[in-house]
């Protein structure tokens, strides 16, 4: 996977974590926008954040409520010299700096009556007029605790920030993340099972169907461009392909009149002038015939029907009898009474199986058995008693123009009969043998191939 590409999991994770850090930004912009409307009356969250300090940094000392030196609320309080607690514990009044007279009354009216409020004292208008009233638990127990006289100007950015977070903003902050989360868990599986069926049907296109393009219909409107762009280039391979596949059938079509014409003069000529050019032409003749062979595999898959396997063997062997016996070699068959059923182009199958025996009468070193053996099995063997295939050649042996030290043929036989073999759904392979060589077909049930 290329490194500096984002999969589209990774993309999806940056798009709900900037949709939820909108949401942040918003609902903090709401909720300051509601406790600093105006700055003018006063700032309603700095009692609220004194309050916190002062529950913070709260110490009994000589059983009364004592604040640490250092704590927060200290530094607050250096910052604000108007700064100023009244707090009711157990029915007793304490104070902290010098509250106002009207906010000392104020309290004791709503000691009884309210849990938390917040007001502005009448008849001050300075920035540090607002004034929180709560009931809250501490170290030393449950307490009624008042504040005010803090200048929203003296807040750092951090405590204004952290005054907004408020318990009941920082539960709905942590459920709206929450729900974020699940929902990109829940989002990125889905956007890849939008995605599998497409890219299966992608897999799914192989050499031997050029003609099959994605189907639009199936692909999400976001991908229509991709899917457009994929069909498109298929189309220009395949046409490209048929143009070099038209130009080689074009050339072996031409080339199998002038060599008809060739051998016919071959054949006229003194008989220790022609055996050379015989070779020669028989050489080239079949390897026209080998490449109208590559030519009509791409299309042998239209052509599939059921196919006796020991009935083609018989009909290779009859046909490659006479050869057989000019080379010296006892060619024989072994095949069930019954038919050996498979799926396929008869006209292909027969090709692979004459390959393999032309092969063994080519190297066998023209003499003793070629034995062709159908199984049940639905495999062929070829056996030889030649002297068996190189080791330095076994690793490249059914590559194109790959030859023995014979130099007879031109190399393509055992290639086709494995490009065969492959479109068959079936496979060619070399056995390991005492003498000779044996090589076996085996192809797949009848049910895998229809």
């Amino acid at each position: 996977m290329l490194s500096g590409t984002p999969s589209l999991a990774r993309r999806a994770a940056v798009v709900f974590a900037s949709v939820y850090a909108t949401i942040l930004v918003a609902v903090l912009g709401l909720n300051a926008a509601a406790g600093w409307a105006d700055r003018g009356d006063g700032n309603l969250r700095g009692p609220s954040l004194a309050i916190d300090y002062a529950i913070e940094d709260m110490r009994r000392g000589d059983g009364r409520p004592r604040m640490a030196l250092g704590g927060r609320f200290a530094d607050l309080a250096a910052r604000n010299p108007a700064l100023w607690l009244v707090i009711v514990r157990h029915g007793e009044v304490l104070t902290y700096g010098a509250p106002p007279a009207a906010a000392t009354r104020t309290v004791a009216e709503l000691r009884n009556v309210v849990d938390a409020v917040t007001f502005r004292l009448p008849g001050v208008k300075a920035a540090s007029g607002a004034v929180t009233l709560q009931r809250r638990e501490t170290a030393l127990g449950p307490v009624l605790i008042a504040a005010g006289g803090v200048d929203p100007a003296t807040l750092s950015l951090a405590e204004a920030v952290e005054s907004l977070l408020n318990p009941g903003l920082v539960a709905m902050l942590g459920v709206i993340a929450g729900i974020s989360l699940l929902a990109m868990v829940v989002a990125i599986p889905f956007f890849s099972r939008a995605l599998r069926p497409i890219t299966a049907e992608a897999d799914a296109i192989g050499p031997r169907d050029p003609n099959r393009r994605l189907d639009q219909a199936r692909a999400p409107k976001e991908l229509l461009p991709l899917v457009r762009s994929f069909n498109a280039a298929l189309e220009r391979l395949e046409a490209e392909l048929t143009r070099r596949k038209q130009f080689l059938a074009d050339i072996a079509h031409e080339l199998r009149t002038p060599l008809a014409v060739i051998s016919l003069r071959v054949d006229s000529l003194p008989e220790d002038a022609r055996a050379d050019l015989q070779r020669g032409v028989r050489g080239l003749t079949h390897l026209v015939s080998q490449m109208l062979d590559l030519e009509r595999l791409s299309l042998s898959s239209e052509r599939r029907s059921a196919i006796d396997l020991a009935a083609v063997a018989r009909e290779v062997v009859a046909d490659l009898a006479p050869m057989a016996i000019e080379r010296g070699y006892e060619l024989s068959l072994e095949a069930p009474d019954r038919p050996v059923i498979v799926i396929g182009d008869s006209h292909a199958i027969a090709r692979a199986v004459s390959n393999i025996i032309h092969n063994a009468l080519v190297h066998g070193n023209g003499a003793g058995q070629v034995i062709t053996t159908v199984g049940v099995d639905r495999t062929i063997d070829v056996i030889d008693e030649g002297p068996g295939v190189p080791a330095s050649l076994t690793s490249r042996l059914f590559e194109p123009f790959s030859r023995g030290s014979t130099g007879d043929g031109c190399g393509l036989g055992l290639h086709i009969t494995r490009e065969i073999m492959r479109s068959h759904g079936g496979e060619i392979r070399l056995l390991p043998g005492k003498r000779g060589a044996v090589f076996r077909l085996t192809f797949p049930p009848p049910h895998t191939g229809e």
